[in-house]
């Protein structure tokens, strides 16, 4: 992306016309930008996930569906991922809003989760809400919201 973004920004520098690429080369730099900070959230979350290791049979924790939630926050944070782009059509949901709204549930799932639980009661408690934190700025980096859906 950082190679994409700097050849847009030299070719529209080295054009006379580069007016009318201002705005693809605006909205390229804001994918980068999206991406590189995805990355960094995407390195830290797997070091927390890899120190905290939910399902660890050595354990004194209760389980309580941790790793399950855990998995599903982070499968629907790939699946926003994997869906960069919405239709053109956006008279109905499509498939990046359905990933969307299934990492909105996943994340929501693993809150619900932190807020029933302590430190006392779940020793990666601390990590598991650092992954939690990880997983929502990435969704706002990816500016993973559901389109309204036009009434026309």
């Amino acid at each position: 992306m950082r190679d994409a973004e700097r050849t847009v920004e030299r070719a529209r520098q080295a054009n006379p016309r580069a007016r009318r690429w201002q705005e693809p080369a605006a909205r390229l730099r804001a994918q980068s930008r999206s991406l590189d900070r995805v990355a960094v959230l995407a390195d830290d979350v797997t070091t927390l996930v890899a120190e905290y290791r939910p399902d660890d049979p050595g354990g004194d924790g209760p389980e309580l569906g941790t790793a399950e939630r855990l998995a599903d926050a982070l499968d629907g944070l790939a699946g926003v991922i994997r869906t960069p782009y919405h239709d053109d059509d956006a008279s109905r949901p499509d498939a990046r809003d359905q990933r969307i709204d299934l990492a909105r549930d996943a994340l929501d799932n693993l809150t619900d989760r932190l807020r029933r639980t302590t430190v006392d009661d779940d020793p990666g408690f601390l990590a598991l809400a650092a992954v939690a934190v990880g997983v929502q700025r990435a969704l706002l980096a990816l500016d993973a919201e559901p389109r309204e859906a036009s009434t026309t």
